[in-house]
């Protein structure tokens, strides 16, 4: 993964392949990052600035963006007043929990996707399946914030499946979906949550069945984890992630319309993005 990636790149690989739906737009995302504080801050403009340039220039194709900054930082609020207003392709932030369940005890961290909330961001949660439980602390402090649970939380399918984990998992989505409706939850990453090569789609059949049974398509939205999927390891592709994902929807019979709102206008809702 060490090149330089460009929506070129994405365009090559996502059109012209039959298995692939028709795109309307792109939401582009901050990938994770080994820094925080100020520095975080720093990057998340100057990434801002970027992705700004890149949608400016991508003839309406890029509809928005997610940033990275750090929301634990005490002025967060603040800085994501100045983000707001400085960066008009912004519709959400994001920020990895899965290494740091004590981020969800923090008060400056709190306070910061509460104030993504009240902008109209969106929260993009990426976490790992046992901090789930966390996530009723963090939907309940902050109400009116909508959090987009990154890669369905990492589910427990790798081989062997261990049972135990996944009810576990699938108790906790169950349960998150049903109390909190400021909860939405991303389909994508279940090949590195499959965590090695010779995924298919009955391997993402349970996971995809649960989600769209508790939360249903109007809070699922799907996300490709391009380029990330590239990397050796998880042996995927644009084309193969698509397919693999269209089966999997063919084996559950979730009718076009339904896969309309997972694979566009949940999106599209949850982001408050317009096509250009």
């Amino acid at each position: 993964l060490n090149k330089s990636f460009g929506l070129k790149n994405y365009i090559d690989q996502i059109y012209n392949v039959k298995t692939v739906p028709r795109t309307l737009g792109i939401v582009l995302m901050s990938l994770e990052k080994n820094v925080s504080g100020s520095e975080a801050w720093d990057q998340a403009i100057q990434e801002a600035v970027w992705f700004e340039s890149i949608a400016q220039d991508s003839s309406n194709q890029v509809l928005g963006y997610v940033a990275g900054p750090d929301l634990s930082s005490h002025d967060s609020t603040k800085r994501l007043e100045e983000l707001t207003k400085n960066f008009s392709f912004l519709c959400g932030v994001r920020q990895p929990l899965w290494k740091n369940s004590s981020l969800f005890f923090d008060e400056n961290f709190l306070n910061g996707v509460k104030a993504a909330g009240n902008l109209g961001l969106v929260f993009d949660a990426l976490i790992s399946y046992d901090q789930l439980p966390y996530m009723r602390e963090l939907a309940v402090a902050a109400p009116a914030t909508k959090i987009n649970i990154n890669h369905l939380a990492y589910p427990p399918i790798s081989p062997p499946l261990n049972s135990t984990a996944f009810y576990l998992w699938q108790s906790n989505i169950q349960q998150l979906a049903a109390n909190f409706s400021n909860l939405y939850f991303k389909l994508s990453g279940l090949p590195q949550a499959y965590a090695t090569t010779g995924w298919s789609p009955l391997d993402f059949v349970p996971p995809i069945d649960t989600v769209l049974k508790a939360a249903g398509p109007q809070r699922t939205n799907f996300a490709s984890n391009w380029f990330v999927l590239t990397e050796i390891q998880w042996s995927g592709s644009l084309p193969t992630m698509f397919s693999n994902i269209s089966t999997a929807l063919d084996i559950l019979q979730i009718s076009q319309s339904d896969r309309r709102l997972i694979y566009s206008d949940t999106a599209l809702n949850l982001y408050d993005l317009v096509i250009r």
